[in-house]
């Protein structure tokens, strides 16, 4: 229960601070305006060819990879930016975010590769080699968690970055992302009632319905992209040794993943 109290006030405090700025919103926006129009004109493209193979989507899921990455670390600009007593503004954050763009890009394609083989081996191999790689899968994003704060905001490159984020997460936590899984289960009971309420108005105007649904659907969405991203940048200064920052505790911090402090320093 303790772990599930934790796991809400982290959430909460995401929410707060998204709240505190509301710029942090604006890249998400964009970028889910941007990943419709490059998927919608990129499938287009291919709408009349038969003989598709999956290569050919290779480039559209490195596209999109990279816009969400560019976009989480956009966020964590103006977040940190906020937790270091300044005003964030969405071209300071876009001009530290393009400062790095080498390091995002490089990332993006190691991040587009070791997904795209852990995907294809779940889908080619029996059940007990999906597990397998299931758990690979698992572990790859939990050593990688801290790889774009890294890269943002340390003069390091992929490669470093990566060995940098697996040594901060040995050694300050263990494997239990407690808040990044609070503020998807936050978004989940959000989402509940937006369903219930579209259905409700939907009795009177099916179109008035679909389109509350649609619009109240996006901005909790948006919001719940915004709030991972902050949380992400509020572990990175926790993981180097900040002290607790904007709405978020040490205890709290600290317990995202089962404290573990003192180890592979």
């Amino acid at each position: 229960m303790k772990r599930i109290a934790r796991g809400w006030r982290l959430a909460c405090a995401s929410l707060v601070e998204v709240r505190r700025d509301p710029i942090l919103l604006v890249f998400p926006l964009i970028s889910s305006i941007a990943l419709i129009v490059v998927c919608g004109l990129y499938l287009a493209a291919l709408r009349n060819n038969d003989n598709i193979n999956w290569i050919v989507y290779v480039p559209l899921y490195f596209v999109t990879t990279f816009i969400g990455i560019f976009s989480n670390a956009s966020v964590m600009a103006a977040a940190v930016m906020r937790f270091n007593g300044e005003q964030p503004t969405i071209s300071g954050a876009m001009n530290l975010t393009m400062s790095k763009l080498p390091s995002l890009l490089a990332w993006t394609a190691v991040s587009t590769t070791v997904g795209l083989a852990i995907r294809t081996a779940e889908e080619r191999l029996p059940i007990v080699g999906r597990i397998m790689f299931s758990i690979i899968g698992m572990a790859w994003g939990v050593v990688t968690f801290l790889v774009v704060p890294v890269l943002l905001f340390e003069d390091l490159g992929v490669k470093d970055g990566v060995k940098r984020s697996v040594s901060l997460v040995r050694a300050r936590w263990g494997e239990q992302l407690v808040g990044n899984a609070s503020i998807s289960a936050l978004t989940i009971l959000f989402i509940f009632p937006i369903v219930f309420i579209s259905f409700a108005i939907m009795s009177y105007s099916v179109i008035s319905g679909i389109a509350f649904g649609v619009i109240t659907f996006a901005m909790v969405v948006l919001i719940s992209q915004a709030m991972q991203s902050v949380f992400n940048a509020a572990l990175y200064l926790y993981a180097i040794g900040e002290e607790s920052v904007g709405a978020f505790t040490d205890d709290d911090l600290g317990a995202a993943f089962g404290q573990r402090r003192g180890l592979m320093r």
